[in-house]
């Protein structure tokens, strides 16, 4: 059991990274699905990992990212579409995700991951 708490914990702090260097490079936005799902599984996994180490403060907070995280894609299509984004967007390129093979491809004239 430990041995799976550990890999969760590692797999979990991997996609709060991912989500997080995928924001800051602009391949998201933070509105996005994919960015507030790899968050909210990412703060998920990372919770049982601090509670098997008796780690409460860590647990909390995650916990806690993982209600904001819900909340966000809860409240995603509320008023009927998108969210409103405080986010400006410029026409830097970015990466749009192959329909056949799920392959990121960069795409001319957008600057978030089209996951709307």
């Amino acid at each position: 059991m430990d041995i799976l708490l550990n890999v969760a914990g590692w797999v979990g702090g991997l996609l709060v990274i991912v989500a997080y260097g995928l924001l800051s490079l602009r391949w998201v936005d933070a509105n996005g699905l994919s960015f507030n799902i790899l968050n909210t599984v990412g703060g998920a996994l990372l919770v049982g990992t601090a509670i098997q180490a008796g780690a409460v403060p860590n647990a909390a907070i995650n916990v806690v990212w993982v209600v904001f995280g819900l909340y966000a894609l809860a409240t995603r299509h509320r008023g009927g579409g998108r969210p409103h984004s405080r986010v400006s967007r410029g026409d830097s390129d970015c990466l749009s995700v192959d329909g056949r093979s799920g392959s990121l491809e960069p795409v001319a004239g957008r600057n978030v991951v089209g996951d709307g």
